[in-house]
C-alpha cells in the first residue's frame, strides 16, 4: 500500500485505527522486504504451535526469519508499517533486544486500533494491534498506556476497522483504481464495502486459489456477500480438504461463507462434518467453523453448533453459554457426560 491509498484511507475517517504513517522502505534490505511481503501474505500473527494437533504454522517460520535477519533499524522503521500484522511482529522482534526501550514506540500506538488476527495454541482472537503490543510493555509503563489510550478514545469518539467503516461515495474511484494498478488486498476489503456489482468481477479475478493473498477475496465477499460468489467458495472449500490448506485462509473461508446466513450456506458449512475423512484434519476444520458460526450467529447455525458440542469436536467456548441459554436441559445433559463445570 502507498502514501497514495494511505491518503485516501485517512481521509475516510478521522478516526481510523491507526495513526501511522507508511513506511517508505528507504531504510529495509532487499531481503528484509521480501520476509514482510510474506508475513504478509500469512495474514495473522500466529505462535509456533497453533491449532487442533499443535501444528507448527508457516507464519511463524517467516517470524524467526524476520527477527533473526531484519536490524534493529528496520523493526523499528517498520513498527510504522501500513500493515497490522508486520507492526505487530516488528514490535515483537524488538523485544528480543533487551536493551531496547520500547515504550517510546509504544506510546505513539495508542491509536492503532486496526484490528488483525492472532492465533496462539487454540486461541483465535481478534486483537487491536495495539493491545497486542502493549503486552510487550513493562509493568509499569501500563499504567501510562492504559491512560493515554483512553484518552484518545475519548477524544475519536470511536474506534472502527477499516473494512467497517461507512464507505465514502467520492472515494470510490480513487480507491478502485487502486486495486486495479496496485493490486492491493486491502483496498480490495476497503472497496467491497461500496456493494457495487460492477466489482464482482474484479473480487473475482483478484482470487488467487489455495493462497495466503486469498484472505483479502474472502473478507471482501465477507462485506459483499453477493450470490455470484457462493460458487467460487464452494470450490474453495472442497479444495480446503487437502490437508496443506492450513490456518488463516480457511479461517476466513468458512467466515466469508457464514456471513451469507442462508439455507446454502447451511449446507455447505455441514459438508466437512462428513466429507473429510482423516479425523484430526475434520476437527481442525470444524474447529473454524465454530468460530465463524458465533462470528455470524443467527438461528439458522444453531443445529450446526449443537452438532459441534454433540459429537465432541472442539471449537471457542462462547458456543457451550449460548447453546445452555436456548435449551438448559439439553446443555446439561452434555455438560454431565463431559463432566465439565462450565463457569458461566
Amino acid at each position: 500500500m502507498n502514501k497514495i491509498l494511505l491518503c485516501i484511507l485517512i481521509g475516510l475517517s478521522s478516526v481510523l485505527g491507526f495513526g501511522q504513517s507508511n513506511s517508505s522502505g528507504s531504510k529495509i534490505s532487499a531481503q528484509t522486504k521480501q520476509i514482510v511481503s510474506e508475513l504478509i501474505e500469512g495474514g495473522g500473527v500466529e505462535s509456533s504451535s497453533v491449532g487442533y494437533g499443535n501444528k507448527k504454522p508457516k507464519q511463524w517460520e517467516n517470524f524467526e526469519r524476520f527477527r533473526n535477519n531484519a536490524s534493529v533499524n528496520e523493526l523499528v522503521e517498520l513498527t510504522n508499517h501500513y500493515n497490522g500484522v508486520v507492526r505487530c511482529y516488528s514490535f515483537w522482534a524488538l523485544k528480543k533486544h533487551k536493551d531496547m526501550d520500547l515504550f517510546p514506540l509504544l506510546k505513539e500506538h495508542v491509536n492503532d486500533t486496526l484490528t488483525v488476527w492472532t492465533f496462539f495454541g487454540c486461541s483465535l482472537l481478534e486483537e487491536k494491534v495495539r493491545d497486542f503490543i502493549f503486552k510487550f510493555a513493562e509493568p509499569k509503563q501500563m499504567r501510562e498506556l492504559d491512560s493515554l489510550s483512553v484518552r484518545q478514545s475519548v477524544l475519536n469518539k470511536k474506534n472502527t476497522r477499516i473494512d467497517a467503516m461507512k464507505p465514502e461515495a467520492g472515494k470510490y474511484f480513487e480507491i478502485r483504481k487502486h486495486v486495479l494498478k496496485e493490486k492491493e488486498g486491502e483496498a480490495l476489503v476497503l472497496l467491497s464495502r461500496y456493494k457495487k456489482r460492477r466489482d464482482i468481477r474484479l473480487i473475482k479475478n483478484f482470487h488467487v486459489s489455495a493462497s495466503n493473498e486469498a484472505v483479502f477475496t474472502y473478507r471482501a465477499i465477507r462485506n459483499f456477500p453477493h450470490e455470484e460468489f457462493f460458487s467460487l467458495l464452494k470450490t474453495e472449500l472442497y479444495a480446503a480438504f487437502d490437508n496443506t490448506y492450513y490456518s488463516t485462509p480457511l479461517m476466513e473461508l468458512y467466515e466469508a461463507i457464514a456471513g451469507f446466513k442462508n439455507a446454502k450456506a447451511v449446507e455447505l458449512l455441514d459438508v466437512p462434518f462428513d466429507k473429510i475423512e482423516a479425523e484430526e484434519l475434520r476437527r481442525h476444520h470444524v474447529y473454524y467453523i465454530g468460530y465463524a458460526l458465533m462470528n455470524n450467529r443467527d438461528a439458522m447455525y444453531d443445529d450446526l453448533l449443537w452438532k459441534i458440542w454433540e459429537e465432541g469436536y472442539t471449537t471457542t467456548p462462547d458456543i457451550y453459554p449460548y447453546l445452555s441459554s436456548l435449551n438448559p436441559d439439553r446443555a446439561r445433559k452434555l455438560e454431565e457426560r463431559d463432566e465439565i463445570a462450565p463457569p458461566w
